[in-house]
């Protein structure tokens, strides 16, 4: 059965909304528009389901609006094989919509009302690639761990190490990071000043991290220099197994670069069209 005309109106003008924001990715959007909104959001608000805005929730919570969800979701940059592990299911709209593009979805909520009312909601659904656990987030789900790709849609003061430990290797982060302090309205505050903190967090892990490959260059250049004709052929197979590793890690601190360069073009040219503050870290900076 279609939904009535005026329904499919309003989903249209939803995912012309995203494009227009600038998103484009055709798995994310295809995900928006399978997930029924209206069915995360309290009856009272149903009629805005589709409004491009954050709707309050159980809990003293909220579902944020689809644009920070399509968003976040497009810079996760999620494939078909990632397991996923999200901090903060809510009413489980964020996790459901990372259901319909990875493989699996483990979501952790604090709030055992949350949790519960996600689980049946997301079960009722049929999204049966969503398991919701009860546990403080930031702790993530060691349990199954490693993870492809880590989501966290509340704001924390610092990267958190427990989490970048879960990540599988050359895995991924989003989240948004700031100081306590200056996390008030985070949906029209837009505050840069978190943004040049991610920034210049990024800018001090690769700096850290290509010092440490320095060194292990250093190192392997020396031992190639000194050593025995009885290590030589051993030296010179860990030599060349290191440099691949060098080149594979350098190109992740390109990737980061790049990173850092989005976000200050996002800092100058697009500064009033993003409402959440994203930080993206690789694995390999632990």
């Amino acid at each position: 059965m279609h939904p009535p005309p005026d329904e499919n109106v309003e989903r249209m003008q939803f995912l012309l909304t995203l494009r227009r924001r600038g998103i484009v990715d055709a798995a994310v959007l295809r995900a928006m528009d399978q997930v029924p909104r209206e069915h995360f959001v309290e009856g009272s608000y149903g009629g805005l389901a589709y409004a491009d805005q954050a709707l309050p929730i159980s809990c003293g919570q909220t579902i944020s609006q689809p644009y920070v969800v399509a968003y976040m979701t497009e810079q996760l940059d999620v494939q078909a094989q990632h397991r996923v592990l999200e901090v903060g299911t809510g009413s489980g709209y964020q996790a459901a919509v990372l259901s319909r593009i990875a493989r699996e979805v483990v979501t952790v909520e604090r709030y055992s009302t949350l949790a519960e009312s996600a689980r049946t909601r997301l079960a009722a659904l049929g999204y049966t690639n969503v398991e919701v656990c009860i546990g403080d987030g930031l702790n993530g789900w060691p349990q199954r761990a490693p993870y492809d790709r880590i989501m966290v849609t509340a704001a924390a003061e610092s990267v958190p190490a427990v989490l970048v430990e879960q990540l599988a290797s050359v895995g991924v982060m989003v989240l948004p990071l700031g100081p306590l302090s200056l996390r008030t309205d985070r949906l029209e505050g837009r505050r840069l000043d978190l943004v040049e903190q991610a920034v210049e967090e990024i800018r001090r892990l690769i700096a850290a991290e290509e010092a440490a490959l320095l060194g292990q260059a250093g190192e392997l250049q020396h031992d190639l220099l000194v050593g025995t004709d009885a290590r030589h052929d051993r030296v010179d197979i860990a030599a060349a197994e290191a440099a691949l590793e060098v080149r594979h890690r350098r190109v992740e601190i390109a990737e980061l670069r790049r990173c850092c360069q989005r976000q200050d073009e996002h800092r100058q040219d697009e500064s009033d069209s993003c409402p959440e503050f994203h930080l993206v870290v690789s694995r390999v900076l632990c």
